[in-house]
């Protein structure tokens, strides 16, 4: 069955921007939530951090089904417990509940994102699989730039119970268009735990997978600190209320909105580093920028610096895996690999809340900035290991040669260079 037609695209761009609205009217405003419950900053990081603890370790074990799974199914079983999850926030307040339904509600995007993905990378052209993601990420733009204004507003007339009702609405409708979906025959067969493994050291033991996991790493960690507490500050330093911090997020959704195909499409024609190096460069500047000025505009643009930087290292680093994994393996690809790198990146969380209690959060994003910064350096400085050789590489080109002296010294010793390119860059 031919599953790249314009229909399916069409509907899972539509489930992609419900799945975010209803996902973001919940995410974006839950740590504000916390914090004026009287939660501290390390449960609040806590309380995050489980979550995505449940959710990595549950895509795992959902990423080695999904491919043997028909995934519309599998996609419809994820969106009906994030719902669930997301509706029990009206009855429930105690910190126990939180972080058990902060688990349920990873387990249940756990099951659904890498059905989602497996199937948006089986109808997209190989070639140009960063230009339909970057289409998929301006429909989810669109959920992401309607929550806060959305959210904000119903906090501020109904309440929070009346903005956990409308996210569980919203996810039943986008349940309703994933029966649209039109979806290949499957053998619908478990998959014995042996051949579990070896799928999943076979991804392991791929080329390039261990380098692209530590890099997907390091910023999935920034990312995650940042979104958990970043509004936490505009709020309680700044003196910002719901609305007003709503609409920082919104306006950087718009700013960000005409910069997702251009960075596809970039991501399709040059080599990886040309995007992931610039990424954490943007990030480090961005995040010391936004605190240097206190106009609401200047946060906007400092919010959309930081994430137009974690754009050009997520958007080549997902084509990437897409590459290097064969289709009949992408769901299992996407479980190892978010397991490993938001997993650990929880972790990461869970200790900047420690920090950011003990001193502030101020002190938590000037740690990051400098991190991120000093990152570049070192992919800088080791720029030719990163290289994968997959899928439409011959096509892609470099934006410059580079040949650093950090590249001379190590060229001078071929037990340290050796699997490094050759090349002079």
């Amino acid at each position: 069955m031919n599953l790249k037609t314009k229909s399916n695209h069409k509907h899972l761009n539509q489930i992609i921007s419900l799945v975010t609205l209803s996902g973001a009217l919940i995410n974006i405003f839950l740590p504000l939530y916390l914090y004026h419950l009287g939660i501290n900053l390390i449960n609040i990081g806590i309380i995050i951090a489980v979550t995505v603890v449940a959710q990595s370790i549950t895509k795992m074990i959902a990423g080695s089904y999904v491919d043997s799974y028909n995934r519309k199914r599998v996609m419809l079983v994820g969106g009906i417990i994030m719902a669930l999850a997301n509706l029990s926030l009206v009855f429930f307040t105690s910190e126990l509940f939180f972080m058990i339904r902060g688990a349920i509600g990873g387990i249940g995007w756990s099951i659904y994102h890498p059905a989602h993905l497996s199937y948006a990378w089986e109808i997209s052209k190989k070639a140009q699989l960063a230009t339909y993601g970057a289409v998929r990420s301006i429909y989810r733009h669109l959920g992401v730039i309607s929550a806060p204004i959305l959210g904000g507003a119903i906090i501020y007339f109904l309440g929070f119970k009346a903005l956990f009702y409308t996210s569980f609405f919203i996810a039943l409708s986008y349940m309703y268009i994933i029966g649209l979906l039109t979806e290949r025959k499957h053998a619908n067969k478990i998959p014995s735990i042996s051949e579990i493994v070896d799928n999943y050291r076979d991804i392991v033991i791929t080329r390039g997978f261990g380098l692209l996991s530590i890099i997907k790493l390091i910023q999935s960690s920034f990312y995650l600190i940042w979104r958990t507490f970043i509004l936490i500050y505009l709020n309680t330093v700044v003196g910002y209320d719901f609305w007003q911090a709503g609409l920082i997020i919104m306006g950087t959704s718009l700013v960000m909105l005409p910069l997702q195909l251009p960075v596809g499409r970039l991501s399709d024609r040059l080599h990886s580093k040309w995007l992931i190096i610039p990424g954490f460069f943007l990030i480090g500047a961005f995040i010391r920028f936004f605190f240097v000025f206190d106009h609401p505009l200047s946060y906007v643009l400092m919010y959309a610096g930081f994430e137009l930087g974690t754009l050009l290292i997520y958007r080549p680093i997902y084509v990437r895996l897409a590459e290097m994994t064969p289709d009949e393996k992408h769901g299992e690809a996407v479980g190892i690999f978010d397991t490993l790198t938001w997993g650990l990146a929880a972790a990461a969380l869970f200790y900047a809340g420690e920090f950011a209690e003990l001193y502030s959060i101020y002190e938590v994003m000037m740690f990051l900035s400098t991190s991120a910064i000093v990152v570049g350096i070192i992919l800088i400085a080791f720029h030719r290991k990163l290289r994968w050789r997959y899928g439409n590489y011959l096509r892609r080109h470099h934006l410059m040669r580079l040949y650093t002296p950090i590249d001379q010294l190590v060229d001078q010793f071929p037990e340290i260079s050796e699997g490094f390119k050759k090349t002079k860059l």
